[in-house]
């Protein structure tokens, strides 16, 4: 498959731990073309890296990322040892603000940044975005703002995010359920229509936990976009055979 149509979903997860400094870097070295990366708020309102709602399997820790402030999280190992053993033990979690930097030094590159719903329910949309300005400053064109929540995507948009994508919870979520018009839609691969043309409509569309290099042809020949995996060098040696 080609990089065009291959997003590395919380980077490169099969090689070094999830949302981590280490598996952006790696997809920058495979000159990805899109990075998707999951953020959640720290107790004293700073924006790191994390899927879960708990911390337990990334870092065998109790409680959630809420309630430990980026000092206490940075004692802890993001080092997922039911996978990788002690292979990545002491991982500090991954800042927003050091990604941001690290991926804007590839021009061309799209970053999605996945507002993780247990935030939102934290902070709210309002108290969210104000990290992730702090963060990131003023969102740059390789950037693009995805959630579950309209009530985010809509606020961010009047914070200067133009690029925005939401994630449908099903595939048949109602339009009217979908606001203002995102530039992406993103669905799992399991909640799709088993045959059959995929419509976007208006939006781009993104497929997510696609790992099998036939499964992701096959979505594209379906009118897919974007087809986001756990094993980016797999799909991308595919391209190559």
């Amino acid at each position: 498959m080609e990089h065009r149509s291959l997003v590395g979903h919380r980077g490169s997860p099969l090689e070094f731990p999830e949302n981590s400094i280490p598996g952006v870097v790696r997809c920058l070295d495979l000159d990805a073309r899109f990075i998707e990366i999951d953020v959640q708020l720290t107790k004293d309102r700073k924006v790191v890296l994390h899927h879960d709602r708990t911390l337990e399997r990334c870092c065998g820790a109790p409680g959630q990322v809420h309630e430990y402030n980026l000092d206490q999280l940075n004692r802890l190992s993001f080092s997922e040892p039911d996978f990788f053993k002690d292979r990545f033990r002491g991982l500090p979690p991954a800042t927003l603000e050091a990604v941001t930097a690290l991926c804007r030094s590839r021009p061309g590159m799209t970053l999605f940044i996945e507002v993780k719903p247990v935030a939102v329910e934290q902070f709210g949309a309002e108290g969210d975005l104000d990290a992730i300005g702090e963060a990131v400053g003023r969102p740059g064109r390789d950037e693009v703002l995805i959630s579950y929540r309209r009530d985010l995507l809509d606020e961010a948009g009047s914070r200067g995010w133009s690029r925005t994508g939401l994630i449908l919870h099903d595939w048949n979520q109602a339009a009217s359920d979908r606001g203002v018009t995102p530039e992406f839609l993103f669905c799992n691969v399991s909640r799709l229509p088993d045959a059959g043309r995929l419509d976007g409509s208006d939006s781009k569309l993104g497929v997510y936990d696609v790992i099998e290099p036939g499964l992701g042809k096959a979505l594209l020949g379906r009118g897919v976009d974007l087809v986001e995996t756990f094993d980016l060098p797999g799909m991308l040696q595919d391209g190559h055979d």
